[in-house]
């Protein structure tokens, strides 16, 4: 046999067997979604992104979060300021409908003396609002931009009904928000209202606006020097001696 014909041979056989090997199979595509369940699904991957970094994200850092292209958000989305809002917007709704806050309270409360079941709900409601902080401040920011952009964008009458939309949005969430921590407060009440001086509403809206005072104090890095044992025995008996 010729050295070319060996030569030739020698290649042929390693082209087939190169052929004949396992080639690796082509990666899946993600399976399609309509427009509404790829909205759902970026706004679940996003929203405590957005959250925590106070609405103040990259196109680009959204995709990366959603795991998709900068173009699908926009299939999607009208712009970014729609996503960040939408998405923002998603979690303080899951916020509002999550109950393991209020299930906590319904454990730990069992005492009938004032003092105790008020520092119970303290202590819970003080630790939920801490972690409520990020997007509180977000939420109170972003109002206060959306209303002066209202005001002052007088010669931009669409964008100003956007944002008296968008504001008017927040704040009803807001308010929902604090009203179901104001009913939890006239709940946990209820079983010592006769021994109170005051109705349980009165009663539940003085302790929501101490306990919303400790908590923007403990966020702007103002320390009171009240513990929450001190704190509830403050409210339930006052400053004086």
């Amino acid at each position: 046999m010729s050295e070319r014909s060996l030569t030739y041979d020698t290649v042929h056989d390693v082209i087939q067997d190169f052929s004949q090997q396992e080639q690796p199979a082509h990666r899946k595509r993600a399976p399609s979604m309509s427009v509404d369940e790829r909205r759902e699904a970026i706004l679940r991957a996003v929203g405590p992104h957005v959250v925590n970094a106070q609405m103040k994200l990259s196109t680009r850092e959204l995709a990366q979060y959603a795991g998709v292209a900068e173009g699908t958000l926009f299939r999607v989305f009208k712009d970014k300021q729609d996503l960040l809002q939408q998405a923002f917007h998603s979690e303080l709704e899951r916020m509002i409908e999550d109950d393991a806050w209020e299930k906590r309270l319904a454990k730990v409360q069992s005492s009938t003396d004032v003092q105790d079941r008020v520092e119970a709900c303290l202590t819970v409601l003080l630790e939920l609002f801490d972690d409520w902080s990020a997007i509180i401040i977000t939420m109170r920011q972003t109002m206060l931009t959306q209303q002066h952009q209202h005001r002052y964008n007088a010669s931009h009458h669409d964008e100003q009904a956007t944002h008296a939309t968008d504001h008017t949005s927040m704040a009803q969430l807001y308010q929902r928000l604090m009203l179901r921590v104001n009913q939890e407060l006239q709940h946990q009440l209820q079983p010592v209202a006769d021994q109170l001086s005051v109705p349980v509403e009165q009663a539940a809206a003085f302790i929501h606006m101490m306990m919303t005072a400790q908590s923007l104090a403990t966020l702007h890095h103002q320390n009171t020097g009240l513990t929450t044992h001190q704190l509830a025995r403050t409210i339930v008996h006052g400053i004086a001696r």
